[in-house]
């Protein structure tokens, strides 16, 4: 191979992998928060912030008989501009707001 080959190939890896950075530091993002359930559906939870703000949450069937409307968790969530957030993971609290 000869220089300049090399230099396209090395130049094209770093590109691609800036550019993989780039999106998924732009497309994800976590959230933790204390929030409190103020509704269950079949795969989903609405959750009210401390600061009044309300979101839906998908979660998996297996964790919502154990979640109670009106009860305090500390949750952990990904969102991000491909599809509607999910739970990671959520801890029952004794901490209100």
């Amino acid at each position: 191979m000869s220089k300049k080959s090399i230099l396209i190939i090395l130049s094209m890896t770093i590109l691609i992998g800036a550019a993989g950075i780039f999106y998924y530091d732009n497309t994800f993002a976590r959230s933790i928060a204390l929030v409190t359930v103020t509704e269950k559906g079949n795969d989903f939870i609405m959750i009210q912030k401390a600061n009044g703000t309300v979101e839906k949450i998908k979660t998996k069937e297996l964790v919502m008989p154990l979640i109670e409307v009106g009860e305090f968790y500390f949750i952990t969530y990904y969102s991000n501009k491909l599809r509607s957030p999910f739970l990671k993971s959520i801890e029952p609290s004794e901490a209100s707001f």
